[in-house]
């Protein structure tokens, strides 16, 4: 191992949360700088993660943190239950507290039965149900009904749920999903960067753009644009906003519209068929992180990213998003902007060939945004 701290630290993670912490650490045995084994009493070579533990214990003493709580304190061990998560090295995979599922599922009928909430129980269920949504990620999109329920509202004392039927529509989806024989886990995995390669994957440019400023050409539309190679061919996206939708919603909104359907409009294309990743770039930093994060605080965004990983879900596609520059996103802006002709001339001047799509009426439909708008 030798003296380099970077080495050292990389043997063990810790994770504090509060007045809980956890820690996943290779179990390697021990020897001396000689080469012996390091015994115990009883003659067993001791492992690196006891040390570890012995380590953590003493030092929690030291700093005043005596007595330990015995119901929560865990020797080293393959499978721990850790802030309603159990995580299963063998296994390789965390999974939701059995416990933690019965009284979430209770709470959840106690809440709908009573019609009426207060914010701060609201605010406190939602907090209960994202330690679900670790180990069903996709579910994390059922929550935003939650948080914005709770913005702003934490003077009033009691919410009706009849007037947020969006709300009860999401309980009622995790309370189904709690009372279901279906297994609440998740792969131990990391969470990386891939990029695409090979026929399974495309990399596709998306722009929008909005009405038109002063001082702006003449000929531009507000509209969307996107594109995307295969083989000696371009395919792109190209159309014009409604006059509704460009006066009505924001531009990083119309952004995050085209980067949402544009992904079913491609795979529907037969050159496209064998693909199941996506490398997404946006010059929009709005559009970018709702796509990255799927937790965006504006309330049509939250929208947006609901219908964008339902949509997901049903291709069962995976998308990536990374940011361009609007200076190399410059066929996406021209497409946006309905230059066509142009986008095209330069196509064929490279050897590519143009094909355009468009997007079938059941993805381009935004009047489920706009009755939010």
């Amino acid at each position: 191992m030798g003296g380099d701290p970077l080495v050292w630290s990389a043997r063990e993670f810790v994770l504090a949360m509060l007045d809980d912490f956890g820690m996943v650490a290779f179990d390697d045995l021990l020897f001396r700088i000689d080469g012996s084994p390091v015994t115990l009493p009883w003659g067993e070579q001791r492992t690196w993660s006891h040390l570890v533990f012995s380590i953590i214990k003493s030092f929690e003493k030291r700093i005043g943190y005596a007595p330990l709580d015995v119901d929560k304190l865990e020797s080293p061990r393959d499978r721990m239950l850790f802030l309603g998560v159990i995580a299963d090295v063998v296994r390789e995979e965390k999974s939701l507290d059995p416990d933690k599922r019965k009284r979430y599922l209770s709470r959840l009928r106690e809440m709908l039965a009573a019609q009426t909430v207060s914010a701060a129980n609201l605010l406190r269920m939602a907090f209960r149900l994202l330690v679900v949504c670790q180990v069903r990620p996709a579910y994390r999109q059922w929550l935003h009904s939650f948080f914005r329920a709770v913005r702003g509202q934490q003077s009033v004392r009691m919410l009706r749920l009849a007037d947020l039927p969006e709300l009860v529509d999401d309980a009622n989806r995790f309370a189904s999903l709690l009372a279901s024989e279906d297994r609440i886990a998740a792969p131990l995995a990391p969470r990386v960067l891939f990029v695409p390669a090979g026929d399974h994957a495309a990399v596709k440019y998306e722009d929008a753009s909005g009405p038109r400023q002063p001082g702006e050409d003449s000929d531009h539309e507000a509209g969307f644009g996107s594109w995307s190679v295969r083989g000696s061919f371009l395919f792109y996206i190209a159309g014009v906003w409604t006059a509704e939708e460009a006066s009505r919603l924001h531009i990083t909104v119309l952004e995050a519209c085209i980067t949402t359907f544009s992904t079913p409009t491609y795979i529907e294309s037969p050159h496209f068929r064998d693909v199941s990743h996506f490398l997404e770039l946006s010059d929009n930093t709005g559009a970018e992180w709702m796509a990255r994060r799927e937790t965006p605080h504006a309330p049509m965004l939250q929208h947006i990213a609901a219908k964008r990983a339902s949509i997901l879900e049903e291709l069962g596609v995976f998308v990536t998003t990374a940011r361009v520059s609007s200076e190399e996103n410059v066929w996406a802006d021209d497409l946006s902007r309905q230059r066509v002709d142009k986008v095209e001339r330069e196509a064929w001047a490279i050897g590519l060939q143009p094909v355009r799509l468009e997007v079938p009426a059941k993805w381009r439909d935004l009047s489920w945004l706009l009755a939010r708008a």
